[in-house]
């Protein structure tokens, strides 16, 4: 499903959303749409450097509803496209 939004997360702690986020990024240094996409980039590297599947397929199983959207967050995050970093990864592995 879709992730939950600001709102729902402070009311699940009890809190109002600005202090919530406002405490989130104290303790994470990001915001919580960051730390989410972080988290779905470091689980994405890894489907890439141990799998074969299309990244099409990643994109999916990290949350990502466009494959454009994941390769646009993917690039932000680890500075090259998931292809070429998964090229990367198998050419580093076999040497």
């Amino acid at each position: 499903g879709d992730p939950p939004s600001l709102e729902e997360m402070a009311a699940a702690v009890a809190l109002h959303p600005n202090y919530f986020l406002t405490l989130f990024s104290r303790a994470t240094g990001q915001t919580p749409i960051a730390y989410r996409n972080m988290r779905r980039i470091q689980h994405a590297c890894h489907l890439l450097a141990t799998g074969n599947e299309p990244v099409t397929w990643v994109a999916d199983q990290c949350g990502f509803e466009a494959v454009q959207a994941f390769n646009r967050v993917f690039r932000r995050f680890v500075g090259e496209t998931p292809a070429v970093f998964r090229r990367s990864v198998r050419y580093n592995d076999a040497s």
